[in-house]
């Protein structure tokens, strides 16, 4: 039986509380599935030499929320034809926060909503934000 305070400890060291992505593009394909930061998937790369890895951001938007929150759409090219869709929600961690990314061809669209502070190890809490 675990002990209360290592429960605890455990608890606030998770970083992902979930994960779960598919992504398919020209040199890999990936399937990945995290709870309680226990990683579970199934990954596959060619072995074809890799091109440079090119990203370029089409545009940001981000918006400051009270109480220490921030949001963000993002809209990026990337080299490599990836498609695919991801969702993680993190705690425990700098920024945590949920996280959409769903890439079409390269297109990527990412949106998340996220707490601007940083995670304080030693008081397994966040840090003050000033």
């Amino acid at each position: 039986m675990m002990e209360k305070d290592s429960i605890i400890e455990w608890w606030y060291g998770i970083g992902t509380l979930f994960c779960i992505s598919i992504e398919i593009s020209l040199l890999k394909i990936e399937l990945v599935f995290k709870v309680l930061a226990a990683d579970f998937g199934i990954k596959f790369e060619t072995l074809l030499p890799r091109h440079p890895n090119y990203f370029q951001s089409i545009f940001v938007v981000s918006k400051i929320f009270p109480k220490y929150k921030a949001g963000e759409i993002q809209l990026l090219y990337q080299s490599g034809l990836q498609t695919g869709i991801s969702l993680v929600k993190s705690i425990h961690c700098d920024h945590a926060g949920i996280a959409l990314e769903i890439s079409i061809l390269g297109l990527i669209l990412i949106c998340q909503i996220y707490d601007r502070r940083h995670w304080d190890e030693e008081n397994n809490d966040f840090k003050k934000y000033e």
